[in-house]
């Protein structure tokens, strides 16, 4: 079930809450989820990714190495390599402020990087980003439009405009990081869709 939306009651000129206020809500909401919980719907999630035409048919596919509680993504990074595919993790390069995609072969190619996050060594090659077929993306909250909350500082907001037209951009969530609206500004990029423990959610045009 989706969590209420969150208004500030202003009568006819009542907003939604900032990003800020969205983005403290929304990771408190994942930070109290059981660890337990978490596993299961990453398994869950995995298994509902692993069978969309999109993913299926892809050759290569960029994923996160999960944090903060994120839906975790080791299981799927197994599955997704038994399935033949070329897995590519993101690696950030904080004075350009932006996003180099490289191949992982091995958990032994992932090391704590930037913001404590695993990302790839810096002599593990890097891939072409219109060699992407599938970006999986993860995030703070996700509303019923396709819009998606980060951190904030913006990374994959710019790095998804860089991919193929038909690059399919999908989410990883729990379903209480579903909200109905989220606040949208011109730079934000729309998914195609968003997978949860409560299915998959599509967005069109």
């Amino acid at each position: 079930m989706l969590h209420p939306f969150f208004t500030f009651g202003k009568g006819k000129g009542e907003k939604t809450l900032e990003k800020e206020a969205w983005r403290k809500e929304l990771l408190r909401r994942r930070m109290a989820l059981p660890p337990a919980f978490r596993r299961r719907v990453g398994r869950l999630v995995a298994l509902r990714l692993l069978s969309l035409p999109e993913v299926q048919l892809a050759r290569v596919v960029g994923l996160y190495a999960d944090f903060r509680g994120e839906v975790p993504t080791a299981r799927l990074a197994l599955l997704l390599c038994r399935a033949g595919k070329t897995l590519a993790f993101p690696a950030v390069i904080p004075w350009e402020k932006r996003l180099v995609f490289r191949c992982v072969r091995d958990r032994r190619d992932l090391v704590v990087g930037t913001y404590g996050i695993r990302e790839p060594r810096p002599d593990v090659p890097s891939i072409a980003r219109r060699a992407l077929d599938v970006v999986v993306v993860p995030g703070v909250g996700f509303d019923r439009r396709g819009y998606r909350l980060g951190y904030g500082a913006g990374y994959y907001d710019r790095f998804l405009r860089t991919v193929r037209p038909d690059c399919f951009k999908v989410g990883l969530a729990y379903a209480c990081q579903m909200v109905p609206v989220l606040p949208a500004e011109a730079h934000d990029l729309r998914l195609d869709a968003v997978v949860t423990e409560e299915g998959v959610f599509r967005f069109q045009e």
